[in-house]
């Protein structure tokens, strides 16, 4: 998850950073590289929206279930979900049926506007905006399980503390896509309103919102204990199960 989010955010940030160093030097910008740019960046986004769903399914399977998820079936099941997100990014560059747009980033973009293209677009909306909420509602569901579970073990206060943190962060990081597009969807407003530049203002807005994806893991993960584990676990292959302090089974009490 946290992988995700920093993929993302250095894709996006590298886009605005190229962009306000061709706005100040006041030189021209390579467009196809540029909507190249672009691209890979919405690309690495998209995937923010889905992977804390995905970490709350297994979550709750190995907890809860004791059932291992097969990992090339997830990895399918991914690509799958992310396949309408993905699909008009890449079209837009190899597909030889494309339109010329004014573009404020790049100058001009290359979009592929057909039948295709449209469902699937709106099926990528629904999946931005129904993935992270059932994430979270997952993750409570998890966690109100977790705790009582853990009142019946002897590791109550660790277990339910480590538990509460995870529940915590996961929600925070299946939240805060939520909030990126809540505030894409007022600032345009807020720019015509200050009469700002929408160039310059949206590559600052830009700058501003994945340094926040970034905030947010520094909060969210690293600053939580036992999230640390699952930042490790994201780049070395470690179980996840292993971490967490809920027994699958609770002896009976007579």
């Amino acid at each position: 998850m946290s992988s995700s989010y920093i993929l993302a955010s250095l894709a996006s940030n590298i886009v605005s950073i190229v962009y306000l160093y061709h706005y100040i030097s006041n030189t021209e910008i390579h467009v196809y590289s540029c909507n190249v740019l672009r691209r890979v960046a919405t690309i690495c986004t998209n995937f923010v929206y889905i992977i804390p769903l995905f970490i709350s399914i297994v979550r709750f399977t190995n907890i809860f279930i004791v059932l291992k998820i097969n990992r090339i079936f997830l990895f399918i099941i991914g690509i799958l979900l992310e396949v309408p997100n993905i699909s008009k990014p890449i079209l837009s560059l190899i597909s030889t049926n494309i339109t010329i747009t004014e573009d404020t980033i790049c100058g001009h973009g290359y979009s592929v506007e057909n039948t295709f293209t449209t469902i699937t677009e709106a099926i990528s909306f629904w999946i931005t905006i129904v993935a992270p909420i059932f994430a979270a509602i997952l993750n409570y569901i998890i966690y109100k399980i977790a705790v009582t579970r853990l009142k019946k073990s002897s590791n109550t206060r660790k277990g339910i503390m480590n538990e509460r943190d995870i529940f915590i962060s996961v929600v925070i990081q299946s939240v805060f896509p939520l909030i990126f597009q809540l505030t894409t969807a007022l600032l345009p407003k807020v720019l015509r309103v200050l009469n700002i530049n929408n160039n310059i203002g949206w590559r600052f807005i830009d700058f501003i919102i994945y340094f926040g994806y970034m905030t947010c893991i520094i909060v969210s993960s690293l600053a939580i204990s036992s999230l640390k584990r699952m930042v490790q676990e994201d780049f070395c292959n470690r179980k996840f199960n292993e971490h967490s302090n809920i027994p699958n089974k609770i002896a009976v009490r007579k």
